[in-house]
């Protein structure tokens, strides 16, 4: 049970991290005059990886199989684990 906790939390907190990203980015583009493309590039991952972390929360709520399965993905050795980090090391070269 508690690693469901824990991967509920892991899958909300990529959300939420992706989620401040794309607000980020999209000021950055809207404000800053020729701002670099790779804000661009940042903006679309982003937003697709909220998506597809959106809808994983959502299935593992109603799959109890595939909550198995992504239990199996999260921790920091897990593909879960390791978009988290990922993510809020981006996070962290915004000012």
């Amino acid at each position: 049970m508690a690693e469901a906790i824990g991967l509920g939390a892991s899958i909300i907190a990529i959300y939420q991290i992706a989620d401040r990203l794309i607000g980020l980015c999209k000021f950055y583009i809207e404000t800053v005059q020729d701002a670099l493309s790779d804000l661009r590039k940042i903006l679309v991952e982003m937003s697709a990886l909220k998506t597809i972390f959106q809808d994983l929360e959502f299935l593992k709520s109603c799959d109890s199989k595939l909550s198995a399965v992504l239990e199996s993905m999260a921790g920091s050795n897990g593909s879960i684990g390791a978009c988290h980090q990922a993510v809020t090391d981006i996070e962290k070269l915004f000012p």
